[in-house]
């Protein structure tokens, strides 16, 4: 708003402050109501046994529509494997190890991870997983798709 020649003192901090933020001034006054809280209980929710049961796959955070993403928890049993089926173009996967030792086979590539370990790579190549350890292993999975 103009008022004498003057741009609204207000709209000029918001621009400025917008500026400095690296964003469009539209994006910084845009009212967006924000998700509350989601609790999703463990006991709620069944695991899937796999592989001749030498895998469980706990659905985590179901795909949500805001953040496309959703997310897994994997227990690979000793000598047990995960192959998955989903490649999806455009996906990221962002795996971290909880416990265990498991390698990691992306494509052509292998690694070896162990706790607190993490991976990224692209959800549209094949993947395996297997436990090479005398424990059991356990991954959390979680999946960006694109936007």
């Amino acid at each position: 708003q103009i008022e004498r020649g003057c741009v609204n003192p207000t709209i000029s901090v918001l621009s400025k402050l917008a500026q400095g933020l690296h964003v469009p001034l539209e994006k910084l006054i845009e009212c967006v109501e924000e998700p509350g809280i989601t609790l999703h209980r463990g006991v709620d929710h069944v695991g899937q046994r796999l592989f001749g049961g030498k895998v469980i796959r706990y659905p985590l955070f179901p795909y949500d529509t805001d953040s496309r993403a959703e997310s897994c928890q994997l227990d690979i049993f000793i000598s047990g494997a995960y192959e998955a089926t989903d490649l999806i173009p455009g996906s990221r996967v962002y795996l971290t190890a909880l416990s265990g030792m498991v390698e990691v086979q992306v494509g052509e590539e292998k690694w070896n991870l162990e706790s607190r370990d993490c991976l990224s790579f692209p959800g549209h190549l094949p993947r395996k997983y297997t436990n090479k350890g005398n424990t059991t292993v356990r991954l959390i999975e979680r999946t960006m798709y694109q936007k």
